[in-house]
């Protein structure tokens, strides 16, 4: 006996759904993303977040003025060793064939391996 069911598919690829009537998602790796993605949706709309990241642009911005009075070069594992987040910037620009990236009033350019204070 055949019923007239509409057809489930995953919230996450659209792929038909076979199995339990209450499934939303059509393996574990769909459920895990499905659920990343709706924690991270979260995350980024929060207060929190923005909390947070400002907290690592004032971390950034103190490794950038103590790094100045060291000099000017340095490799990107040495700022990532002390906690520099590259993902996070204030500002970039872009002049001549570099693109300059700002914490603040902090501008750097990064280069292959190396980080140039400017």
């Amino acid at each position: 006996m055949e019923t007239s069911a509409t057809t489930r598919t995953c919230k996450e690829c659209g792929n038909k759904l076979l199995g339990r009537s209450d499934q939303k998602y059509c393996s574990d790796q769909c459920r895990t993303s499905g659920n990343n993605r709706i924690r991270n949706e979260h995350i980024h709309n929060s207060v929190d977040s923005r909390k947070a990241i400002n907290y690592i642009l004032i971390n950034n911005h103190r490794i950038l003025n103590n790094l100045r009075k060291k000099g000017f070069e340095f490799s990107k594992m040495y700022l990532r060793d002390l906690g520099f987040n590259f993902r996070y910037l204030t500002a970039f620009e872009q002049k001549d064939e570099s693109m300059i990236n700002y914490c603040y009033d902090f501008g750097y350019i990064v280069q292959q391996d190396e980080v140039r204070l400017l």
